[in-house]
């Protein structure tokens, strides 16, 4: 997973307003924040998401 795709995540979860495993949420926030290249790697790329999420790596 490219580092820049880490640092959205990141950015996502720091703001605390959903769940990391509703993608849904986690993809609206993401266009809210300026990082659309997240929303279209949870499209996909969903399992390598959820794997970063529930391991870090």
């Amino acid at each position: 997973m490219p580092e820049h795709i880490k640092d959205q995540i990141i950015k996502v979860r720091d703001t605390a307003l959903c769940n990391m495993f509703d993608l849904g949420m986690v993809k609206a926030i993401a266009v809210e924040l300026e990082c659309p290249e997240l929303a279209a790697f949870i499209d996909t790329n969903t399992d390598e998401y959820v794997h970063f999420i529930t391991s870090g790596e």
